[in-house]
């Protein structure tokens, strides 16, 4: 059995075409240009001495920075 298109659906056989073929995924190397790079998080360590009720108190701060991933749980 053959379908056959009439003139008047042309037009919207050709729009969804052309629809189509804009949503096509994304090459391999615009999926690499889009993606981010993440820089490794960083650690920050410092020494320090205070004095805290006549004690001398000798300690070290430690700080780190997190990278937060978005994902549906957590939206």
């Amino acid at each position: 059995m053959t379908t056959r298109i009439s003139f008047q659906s042309k037009p919207i056989f050709l729009l969804l075409t052309v629809l189509l073929l804009t949503t096509i995924p994304m090459s391999s190397q615009e999926i690499k240009d889009s993606v981010k790079v993440v820089q490794a998080p960083k650690s920050f360590i410092t020494n320090h001495t205070g004095v805290f009720g006549g004690k001398t108190i000798i300690y070290k701060a430690t700080a780190k920075s997190y990278i937060l991933k978005m994902t549906k749980e957590n939206r």
